[in-house]
C-alpha cells in the first residue's frame, strides 16, 4: 500500500506556507518552534494513520473514527497555541 497525501512531515507543512522550522532552536521570531513543528507532526501522523486505516481490509470502522477524534484534539490543541491549521491532505 502507498500513501499518496500530499504532506506527511512538519517540515513538507511549513514549506507549503514559506516557513522555516527552528532546528537550531535560535528563538528566531520568523521561524516555527520545535514545538509548534512537533504538534504538525502529530497531526500529520494522525492523518497518514487515517489514510490507510480507511484502505486496510479487516480493519474496524471503529479505528478510524478513533484516529479522527485524535487528530480533532490535536488540531484544537495547535490552534488554540498558535494558529489556524491548513488542510492540505484530504483524509476525510
Amino acid at each position: 500500500m502507498h500513501v499518496t497525501l500530499q504532506i506527511l512531515h512538519s517540515e513538507e507543512y511549513f514549506q507549503q506556507m514559506d516557513r522555516e522550522i527552528d532546528w537550531d532552536e535560535t528563538n528566531d521570531p520568523k521561524k516555527v518552534s520545535l514545538a509548534q513543528a512537533d504538534l504538525i507532526f502529530k497531526i500529520l501522523t494522525c492523518e497518514a494513520s487515517i489514510f490507510l486505516l480507511r484502505r486496510a481490509t479487516g480493519s474496524d470502522g471503529g479505528n478510524v473514527d478513533i484516529m479522527v477524534g485524535v487528530r480533532r484534539d490535536f488540531i484544537k490543541e495547535y490552534e488554540k497555541s498558535y494558529e489556524p491549521y491548513n488542510y492540505y491532505n484530504e483524509v476525510d
